[in-house]
C-alpha cells in the first residue's frame, strides 16, 4: 500500500514540478508553452493542494505575499483579467500578429536556416504560432499602455494552478515596475545570446519566487515539497523537456525553438537558485538591475557571480558584412550547444561550446542570395581548436564538405557560408 501511495505521490509531484515551470506562459519575449490535459492537470494539482495542505486565497493576499516573499514591493497594484481559454488564445494570437511581423520573422528564419538550425521548408513563424496555440495558462503583458495580468478562470477563483501562475506573473509585474523588462532585453531577436541571458534571470527569478510562495504556504508533508523541487534541478535541455512534458507542436519543433522556449525556465531557474542560495531575494533584486550578459554566465553561475565576472568579448565583423546586413546577432554558448548537438544533449557539444569568449554573425545579400559570416573568439587556442573540430564535423554532416569555409587562427574561428536562400 505504501509503495502504491508513494508512486501516486511521485506522479503528482513530477507533473506539478513540470507545471510550476511550464504553466506561467508569457507570450513573445518569454513564450514557453506546455501542453497538458487540462482536466488531468487540474485534478493532479487539486491532489497536490490536499497533500500539502493548501487552501484558496484572495487576489489581494496573493499580491501581498509575492511582495513579502520577494522583498520588493509593487509600486501599484496590477489588474488581473480572468478569461476563458478560447478568449485568452484569441488575445494571444492578436498579440503575436502585432509583436512578430511577417517581414521580421522571415529575416530571423533566414538567419537560423543559414546556420542549419532550420531546414528548407520549415516556416519559423508558423511553428511558433502553432506552439502558442497549444496551451497558455496565463501571462503578464508588459507592453507600454497595457501592463496587465491574464489568467484562465471563468469564475475568478484562485485555484492552486492560478496561484502558481499568478505568483510567477505578479513577480514579473514587480520586476517590470522596478527595472522595465523591455529595456533590459537589449536586442529584438529571441534567438540571440544577449536576450536569452536576460530572460534566464527574469524567468528564473520568477520561478524561484513561485517555489518560495508554495513553500511558504505549505502546512504539511514538507518532505514531499522538497522532492518536487529536486525535479527542477535535472539540468534538462530544451529538447529533453519538450520530449518529457510538451505537447506535439513543441515536441516536434526544431531544437533551437525548444531550447529558446525552455532555457529561460530550467536554465534560468538553476541560475536564480544559485543566486538565492548565496544572498536570497536581496541579491536577486540587486542583480535584476545588472542581469547576465551571456548565456555562458547563465550556464556557469560562477562566471557571473564571482569577484571578476567573465564578460563576453565584443567581436567585430568586417564592415562589408555588416554594412548591408539583413540580420545580425550572437549565438553564445547555449545556442552553440544547441547547434552542435542537433537536437540531442551530447557531452561533445557541451565540451566544444565551453571556453566561448564571444561571437558575432551577420547574414547579408550576396548576389541573388545571402551569405552568413560568423566569427567567434575562445578563451584559449585549445578551446578554439576543439570548437573548430566539432563545428567542422557538424557542418560537413549538415551541408557537405564544400558547403562552407572554416578557418582558425589562434583563439579565433571564422565560418562563412554562401548560397543561403
Amino acid at each position: 500500500m505504501d509503495v502504491i501511495v508513494n508512486r501516486t505521490r511521485n506522479r503528482i509531484l513530477v507533473a506539478a514540478a513540470a507545471a510550476l515551470c511550464l504553466l506561467a506562459a508569457p507570450v513573445l519575449s518569454r513564450p514557453l508553452i506546455a501542453q497538458f490535459d487540462e482536466a488531468a492537470l487540474e485534478e493532479q494539482l487539486e491532489q497536490l493542494a490536499l497533500l500539502l495542505g493548501l487552501g484558496p486565497i484572495e487576489p489581494s493576499d496573493l499580491e501581498r505575499r509575492v511582495e513579502e516573499i520577494g522583498q520588493l514591493p509593487l509600486q501599484h497594484s496590477v489588474p488581473i483579467d480572468f478569461m476563458s481559454r478560447d478568449d485568452l488564445s484569441a488575445y494571444i494570437r492578436g498579440l503575436f500578429e502585432e509583436e512578430y511581423p511577417v517581414a521580421y520573422a522571415e529575416r530571423e528564419e533566414r538567419a537560423l536556416r543559414a546556420f542549419g538550425f532550420l531546414t528548407d521548408g520549415q516556416d519559423l513563424r508558423a511553428i511558433r504560432q502553432r506552439v502558442l496555440d497549444e496551451a497558455v495558462a496565463g501571462f503578464y503583458d508588459e507592453r507600454p499602455g497595457v501592463k496587465k495580468l491574464f489568467a484562465i478562470a471563468s469564475d475568478r477563483k484562485l485555484t492552486l494552478k492560478n496561484q502558481l501562475v499568478l505568483s510567477h506573473e505578479i513577480r514579473h509585474a514587480v520586476q517590470d515596475q522596478h527595472i522595465v523588462i523591455r529595456d533590459k532585453l537589449v536586442v529584438e531577436s529571441d534567438y540571440d545570446d544577449r536576450r536569452l541571458a536576460v530572460l534566464c534571470l527574469i524567468e528564473g527569478d520568477a520561478s524561484v519566487l513561485m517555489e518560495q510562495y508554495l513553500a511558504a504556504r505549505v502546512t504539511k508533508n514538507r518532505p514531499e515539497l522538497e522532492n518536487m523541487f529536486r525535479a527542477f534541478s535535472l539540468g534538462l535541455s530544451g529538447p529533453e523537456v519538450a520530449e518529457m512534458f510538451a505537447g506535439p507542436e513543441l515536441a516536434s519543433a526544431p531544437a533551437v525553438v525548444q531550447e529558446q522556449l525552455v532555457a529561460p525556465y530550467f536554465r534560468g531557474r538553476n541560475l536564480a537558485t544559485a543566486i538565492f542560495e548565496r544572498g536570497g531575494f536581496e541579491l536577486l533584486n540587486e542583480l535584476l538591475e545588472t542581469p547576465p550578459r551571456s548565456t555562458e554566465q547563465v550556464l556557469h553561475p560562477e562566471k557571473y557571480l564571482g569577484a571578476n565576472p567573465d564578460e563576453p568579448v565584443e567581436v567585430s565583423l568586417p564592415r562589408a558584412a555588416t554594412r548591408d546586413a539583413d540580420f545580425e546577432g550572437r549565438l553564445g554558448e547555449l545556442l552553440i550547444r544547441a547547434l552542435l548537438s542537433d537536437g540531442s544533449a551530447t557531452a561533445l557539444a557541451e565540451t566544444a561550446a565551453e571556453g566561448w569568449g564571444g561571437d558575432a554573425y551577420a547574414v547579408f545579400p550576396d548576389g541573388e542570395q545571402y551569405a552568413l559570416l560568423w566569427h567567434s573568439v575562445w578563451d584559449s587556442s585549445d578551446d578554439a581548436r576543439e570548437f573548430e573540430r566539432a563545428l567542422r564535423q557538424h557542418m560537413v554532416g549538415r551541408f557537405g564538405a564544400d558547403g562552407f569555409t572554416l578557418e582558425i587562427e589562434g583563439q579565433e574561428v571564422r565560418f562563412r557560408r554562401t548560397g543561403v536562400s
